[in-house]
């Protein structure tokens, strides 16, 4: 990532209302797992287009800056949009953990330059997405 999308308020702008929305948004999160801890985080909308990637990029930027060991995960399919906002290599991701089961997640998390935060992209792309599932292979 040598230069830094706009879209990624936390990173250009980190003193923007925007940027300070995403923080407070962290801190709403955090005080609202007082008694047990938030391990996953999902983040989604009926419709595309929405800005999820964007949304989701901040916030995770958010909490790593927190102090938040996180893995920001692209589990979109058919419009993967992560490794194009943080500038990632992406021939190997999350698809690639489902064709090899039993390897390990491990080298298929990208760090990027934000501490605390690695990115599991959604590469390679199956051929047809609806034809994934849990139980079935996603190319036939």
């Amino acid at each position: 990532m040598s230069q830094i999308p706009s879209s990624l308020i936390t990173l250009s702008d980190p003193r923007s209302p925007a940027a300070e929305a995403y923080r407070t948004l962290r801190t709403n999160i955090d005080f609202s797992s007082l008694e047990r801890s938030i391990h996953t985080l999902l983040v989604t909308s009926v419709a595309p287009n929405e800005n999820k990637s964007i949304t989701v990029a901040n916030l995770a930027i958010s909490l790593a800056q927190g102090d938040k060991k996180t893995i920001l995960v692209d589990a979109d399919v058919r419009r993967p949009a992560l490794h194009t906002l943080f500038g990632l290599n992406n021939d190997k991701g999350l698809t690639s953990i489902f064709i090899d089961a039993k390897g390990p997640i491990e080298p298929a998390l990208q760090a990027v330059k934000v501490p605390n935060l690695q990115v599991l992209d959604q590469r390679p792309l199956p051929p047809n997405p609806a034809s994934c599932s849990a139980r079935s292979a996603c190319w036939t």
